[in-house]
């Protein structure tokens, strides 16, 4: 199954969509980023242009296409986070982001979440191999915060 469809068994409580993305704001991600999309994420946009999903534990609101193609270029995430996708938030003072080309090692897509107070690689927490993964793990209730960080980068 995939995510879309597996999203759209969940009620609109717990998974908000927007309409679709439009695809040239799809492909300017890419463009601005140099980073080639996964066909989940992707995926994801064709079907909403940004989500929400709404938990108890840990939340997220993914960027719309627009700020997915910039976000990650301010500096503070240039510096912090460099060559990762920045993906959203959690609400709450921290950000969902994707490592592209696998710098972390856990492989290329894996999608963490950091404090903004203490952004970095190595406070960072691992959600997910993939966003697929990552957005499962979310919809599974599972508290992202009670998982240990990266400690030391690679």
């Amino acid at each position: 199954m995939s995510l879309v469809d597996h999203l759209k068994q969940f009620p609109t409580t717990a998974v908000v969509p927007r309409p679709r993305a439009p695809d040239d704001e799809i492909d300017e991600i890419e463009s601005a980023t140099g980073f080639k999309l996964p066909a989940d994420l992707r995926e994801l946009l064709e079907w909403s242009n940004g989500l929400e999903i709404k938990s108890s534990k840990t939340g997220f609101s993914m960027y719309d296409a627009s700020d997915l193609a910039y976000t990650s270029s301010e500096p503070h995430f240039e510096e912090d986070l460099p060559g990762m996708l920045i993906l959203g938030s959690d609400n709450g003072g921290s950000v969902f982001y994707a490592d592209p080309n696998d710098q972390i090692g856990r492989g290329a897509w894996a999608v963490y979440l950091v404090r903004m107070s203490e952004a970095g690689i190595p406070h960072s927490m691992f959600v997910g191999k993939s966003v697929t993964e990552a957005i499962e793990t979310l919809l599974a209730q599972t508290d992202i915060y009670k998982r240990p960080e990266l400690g030391a980068a690679p």
